[in-house]
């Protein structure tokens, strides 16, 4: 079978044709996988920032955890050692006593008062009663003051015998010291249940 010319040209023409329109899809499958990688690798490239720096926060945000502990078990040696109420009350009726003797002072009334609770601490109230002169009562606030603990003075009551020579006074003192809070209150109750 022979193909004149005309049809040779009709042909060449077609199969270029063919190749032109392969060539065109062909260039813009290319194109749109090249801007779909480039966009893949983009958002990648995004996400591994954003993850390495959440890595770089962890080292900071650990540090800054580990100085928030340090300070939260600072803050724990301020409060007075035992974990009820009366326990802590005897332990600060005890630190009391030791500091009046120390300066000579005779406490001749100690009680324990009612103790109010927060959230996160309990307030263990004590008060105290002596006769003194205004040196010591002065010394003693300044040891109170000085204490380990957290001690605050929330009540003082000063009476004087003679008004014209205030040599011996009598003190009323309520000092406050603080207890952590016992989180374990339901827990106390379903044992205290359980024995019953």
């Amino acid at each position: 079978m022979t193909i004149n010319e005309r049809e040779k040209k009709f042909l060449i023409i077609g199969v270029l044709a063919a190749v032109l329109i392969i060539a065109y899809h062909l260039f813009s499958y290319y194109s749109e996988l090249k801007d779909t990688a480039f966009n893949y690798r983009s958002e990648k490239t995004f996400m591994l920032q954003k993850q390495l720096s959440k890595i770089q926060e962890k080292d900071s945000i650990q540090r800054h955890a580990d100085e928030i502990m340090a300070e939260i078990t600072k803050f724990e040696k301020l409060f007075l050692k035992g974990n009820k109420q009366p326990v802590a009350a005897a332990n600060l009726q005890r630190i009391l006593k030791d500091m009046a003797n120390t300066l000579s002072v005779n406490v001749t009334v100690e009680r324990a008062l009612n103790s109010s609770e927060t959230m996160y601490y309990r307030t263990v109230p004590i008060e105290i009663g002596f006769i003194s002169t205004t040196g010591k009562l002065k010394d003693l606030l300044i040891k109170i003051r000085q204490s380990p603990y957290q001690l605050n003075v929330s009540e003082l009551k000063v009476r004087v015998k003679n008004i014209s020579k205030p040599e011996d006074i009598n003190v009323t003192l309520v000092v406050t010291g603080f207890i952590r809070n016992n989180q374990d209150k339901d827990e106390e109750k379903k044992e205290g249940a359980n024995v019953t």
